[in-house]
């Protein structure tokens, strides 16, 4: 009972866990970010039940998703495609995180804290 109870609380935390991980790694070693992220959407898809709409971020993520289509949009203009779907892939970013906050909501205030002093601390 207590077990099921700690894995539905780090659940709950999951969205706050994997910003304090990035904001450590970005600095500190930036290779294993995409490993986060991916680490992160894989958690989303499964607990695909316990994702709720925030619509209050509906419009950010709509201009990030926006961002990285007018991407995809260039790349068909472009004549170096290998370097123009390295490009996407390298700015992947700008769709998946805006839509795993889209719908795990935002971070709790008192993980600000915690995600500055790791960034600080990846930096140093």
């Amino acid at each position: 009972m207590k077990n099921k109870q700690l894995i539905v609380s780090l659940s709950n935390e999951l969205p706050q866990i994997f910003a304090v991980l990035i904001a450590f790694f970005i600095p500190f070693f930036p290779k294993i970010v995409p490993l986060v992220i991916a680490l992160m959407i894989v958690s989303s898809v499964i607990q695909y039940k316990n994702l709720q709409y925030y619509q209050g971020f509906k419009f950010f993520a709509f201009l990030f998703v926006t961002f990285y289509f007018c991407y995809v949009l260039a790349m068909t203009y472009s004549d170096n495609t290998k370097e123009g779907w390295f490009d996407l892939e390298v700015k992947l970013s700008f769709l998946l995180i805006p839509l795993f906050f889209l719908f795990h909501g935002p971070l709790k205030y008192n993980y600000l804290r915690t995600l500055f002093t790791m960034y600080i601390l990846g930096s140093v």
